[in-house]
């Protein structure tokens, strides 16, 4: 299936800094919660060094959607791209199969320039 192709150069940067953005969000309470986690692991204390596992599933638990987010973020920006092409591109380039613009070629076991296959 063809890809949709825009040509709108503007809606791609604005795209690609809308998925930095969502990732510097994301990134910035992952932080957070791994400053903490190290210190609550690193304590001396038995009741606080508990505490580390709790904060480490609730680690698990937030980057499972966040990562989630910023893939998509990424992916919608990836396929804004503008793609240029030459004047004289034809339908298969602009699908971006460049393959469907040339001419067909004869087939090969028809022609005589490859052997049939061998019958064992």
């Amino acid at each position: 299936m063809p890809r949709h192709i825009p040509t709108d150069p503007y809606v791609y940067r604005r795209l690609r800094w809308q998925a930095r953005w969502i990732t510097v969000a994301a990134l910035v309470p992952f932080t957070l919660s791994s400053i903490e986690l190290v210190q609550l692991a690193s304590s001396d204390d038995p009741t606080i060094a508990v505490k580390a596992g709790w904060a480490f599933f609730q680690l698990g638990l937030y980057v499972i959607p966040a990562t989630a987010v910023a893939w998509w973020a990424w992916r919608r920006s990836f396929r804004a791209r503008p793609v240029v092409l030459a004047h004289d591109a034809g339908p298969g380039t602009a699908c971006g199969v460049p393959e469907l613009d040339a001419a067909p070629r004869d087939h090969l076991s028809l022609t005589g320039d490859q052997p049939p296959p061998r019958r064992w």
